[in-house]
């Protein structure tokens, strides 16, 4: 957790995931041209020592062509990543290892979507300019706080009011989850409940509580198809091919049938014609 003193303006952040979806780039994409902007700006000193002798004319072309393992080798074998929130970003991995996500302040999302066409851009500007909005909506005063210093309760409403106000706005069924999952969110990332937040981590509490709306406010992807979803469109299909083969059978059959009428039929002889 950072131990920077934060005052007045409110840091929004965005996700690579609503990137990828505000673009209509896919995600991995974005992850992947997110990778080579971080490793370009923050690792410079592991690049230098990496490089080979024939590559440092060609760094940028370097780093595009190895941009992965370079990350790997800077961020995810780095034994101190406490820099992360104060340079801007901070990454998410999952269980196994794999980056997932990356939540960029303005600047770098800025910078990332620097080498995009114009209406790409302003896409990605025009939806950082709500999330700032939203986010200086439930902080309508400046501060300044030491450390150490717990929200007060007019604080610690406020950052409460931020998500009950949003789980209002879903369907009942949804609103128990929601919120639990905010809570757990916030305790995960301060080791503490939510009234013990420093307040001089106020802004990133709120950021934190603006994501998870987000995140609600994306449509979910349609689930995977189960077992059972499969076995009934295996069990479809073969009844659809057990249809054409048996209309295929019948077709046959009356082609059969007509042919041996033909054949069995008597043939007329006419009239005065020796027999």
């Amino acid at each position: 957790m950072s131990s920077i003193v934060k005052s007045g303006g409110i840091p929004a952040k965005m996700s690579t995931k609503e990137i990828a979806k505000v673009t209509g780039k896919e995600h991995k994409q974005v992850l992947r041209e997110t990778r080579v902007m971080l490793v370009t700006l923050f690792c410079g000193d592991y690049i230098d020592s990496v490089i080979p002798a024939g590559k440092v004319s060609q760094r940028g072309q370097y780093i595009r062509d190895n941009g992965d393992a370079l990350f790997r080798g800077c961020f995810e074998d780095g034994a101190d990543l406490h820099h992360e929130q104060n340079q801007g970003f901070t990454l998410h991995w999952d269980k196994r290892g794999y980056l997932i996500q990356v939540d960029l302040d303005r600047n770098l999302t800025l910078t990332l979507v620097t080498g995009y066409d114009i209406v790409l851009r302003n896409r990605v500007v025009n939806r950082m300019d709500e999330l700032e909005k939203k986010l200086a909506a439930h902080a309508k005063l400046p501060y300044s706080a030491g450390h150490t210093d717990k929200l007060s309760k007019e604080e610690a409403d406020e950052l409460r009011n931020v998500l009950t106000e949003a789980a209002e706005a879903l369907p009942i069924k949804q609103r128990a989850g929601f919120l639990k999952q905010g809570w757990a969110k916030l305790k995960a990332h301060f080791k503490v409940y939510y009234r013990d937040i420093p307040r001089s981590e106020l802004t990133e509490a709120l950021a934190i509580a603006s994501r998870h709306i987000a995140e609600y406010e994306t449509p979910p992807a349609l689930p995977a198809p189960t077992v059972t979803d499969k076995a009934l469109t295996q069990a479809m299909e073969s009844v659809q091919v057990m249809a054409a083969s048996m209309a295929d059978l019948s077709a046959a059959v009356l082609k059969l049938s007509g042919q041996r009428q033909q054949a069995t039929q008597p043939i007329a002889v006419p009239v005065g014609a020796p027999a």
